[in-house]
């Protein structure tokens, strides 16, 4: 398992590192709580590239996450729709994410209402929610990446791929020279899996995976 060397995680779930998962430093005032997995559906498509061996990731059928803009009460935007507030909100780097429940455990359901809060101006951020199959461990996509360049990869050779592919460079890693964290310029509309895969494949980088939010679920 590689580990990535980051601030302590603390969030509204108690979040943990795993195998081929990379997790996200988070900030909040809440404590740490445990759930039990939801619905889900496999889609050939939700999978990533971890040492170069395919990752899958089942889908959430019945929640997804949401970046907002820090004013926005979400329970009130959502009253009256199917869909509520699940949780506290996750602090990031002083970014808000939400993760949002719908009462109706259908893809087409969750997809109908995700699409809405697309619309949203105070919405900078929306992702369907994955599952380890394996685990059944929650792993809540954001709008950021952590990646490790191939040796020899230069500065200028980064900074283009970065541009061609509307990504920005947030920090190189602690205690690293070839790990960084990378943050999708307008990431409203983005498919974070599908931007890991297609970094992995410019050649450029060992590994190239999202900076889940990981949940930390009791065994017996």
């Amino acid at each position: 398992m590689r580990q990535i060397q980051a601030a302590a995680i603390v969030a509204a779930v108690a979040l943990v590192a795993a195998c081929g998962v990379n997790s996200t430093s988070v900030s909040t005032d809440t404590k740490a709580q445990t759930r039990e997995p939801g619905a889900t559906v496999s889609d050939p498509n939700d999978f990533y590239y971890f040492d170069g061996k395919p990752v899958p990731l089942d889908r959430a059928t019945s929640e997804f996450v949401l970046g907002v803009a820090a004013e926005t009460d979400l329970s009130q935007v959502l009253k009256g729709s199917a869909g509520s507030v699940a949780g506290d909100p996750i602090v990031i780097r002083g970014r808000r994410f939400v993760v949002v429940r719908v009462d109706q455990p259908r893809a087409d359901a969750m997809t109908k209402l995700m699409e809405a809060m697309r619309s949203r101006d105070d919405v900078w951020f929306a992702s369907p929610i994955y599952y380890q199959p394996a685990s059944r461990a929650r792993v809540v996509p954001t709008d950021e990446l952590i990646v490790r360049t191939k040796p020899a990869v230069t500065s200028n050779a980064l900074s283009g791929v970065l541009e061609t592919h509307g990504l920005t460079r947030v920090t190189l890693m602690d205690g690293t020279t070839d790990q960084y964290l990378l943050r999708i310029a307008s990431a409203k509309n983005a498919d974070v899996l599908k931007v890991a895969r297609t970094l992995f494949g410019t050649g450029l980088f060992q590994w190239a995976e999202p900076d889940f939010i990981q949940e930390y679920r009791r065994e017996g």
